[in-house]
């Protein structure tokens, strides 16, 4: 969903008549009989599917694609097969998986490839600026910047992107009313702009126009921002907020 690596493939079904055919590992018996291999590809942390990720055996030529849940089954598979697991920018550790053995929990970290994006990148406004979170994890922030809802140290506003500074190793980012909150990829959240609800959720009343530390909050998946008030989702299902809670 939103960390950069922590990717993963489990569980692992695996069917065949020979009883001897295991995943993982070195294959004794190489059946004779075909057979298929399904699984999941997810994220680790919050067990969400990832789809649009190819799944290649090497020796048998079959593919598949990973569906809206992550969910893939190749049919038709013989001996010792070699499966690949492919995405645009994006590589898996180990790669391949030798297919070997009886139903078994499997671990695959989906990787960046050199030079490519370390996240997906996306876009986020609030009520007269905008924002852009890069492949590289750092922020760019235009348009009013009244409250240092820019981030960038100052209240100047700004006609082009400017740097939030600071803020590295970002994941998602949300952008409320008069301030904005980023997602970093250790689960800590930080935010900046206006204050006066204690939305940017740092124990003060004070306009930020840098990046703060929502204070306490680690563990976080996902995060969104209101008009006076930010949300963030943990990863065991929980959810905080902060802020104006004039209608609850």
């Amino acid at each position: 969903m939103f960390f950069k690596q922590k990717y993963g493939f489990d569980p692992v079904n695996v069917s065949a008549v020979n009883a001897n055919l295991v995943v993982k590992g070195t294959i004794l018996e190489p059946p004779a009989e075909t057979y298929q291999v399904s699984g999941r590809v997810v994220h680790l942390t919050t067990g969400l599917g990832i789809s649009g990720v190819s799944v290649f055996a090497f020796a048998s030529g079959q593919t598949a694609t990973t569906g809206s849940n992550g969910e893939f089954t190749i049919d038709g598979l013989f001996g010792t097969n070699e499966l690949h697991f492919i995405q645009d920018n994006w590589g898996f550790s180990p790669n391949p998986l030798v297919v070997t053995g009886a139903a078994s929990n499997l671990t695959i970290n989906r990787i960046p490839l050199p030079n490519a994006n370390l996240v997906e990148p996306k876009v986020a406004c609030g009520y007269g600026h905008s924002l852009f979170l890069k492949g590289d994890g750092t922020v760019r922030a235009w348009g009013n910047n009244y409250y240092g809802q820019l981030g960038d140290g100052s209240t100047t506003i700004s006609y082009f992107p400017v740097r939030v500074s600071g803020l590295s190793d970002a994941v998602a980012i949300a952008g409320g009313h008069d301030h904005n909150i980023a997602l970093k990829d250790d689960g800590t959240v930080w935010s900046w702009g206006v204050n006066g609800d204690g939305q940017l959720g740092d124990g003060t009343y004070i306009y930020s126009n840098v990046p703060v530390r929502v204070s306490g909050l680690t563990g976080v998946v996902a995060v969104a921002a209101g008009r006076g008030h930010s949300v963030a989702l943990k990863e065991d299902g929980t959810v905080w907020a902060w802020g104006s809670n004039s209608y609850g």
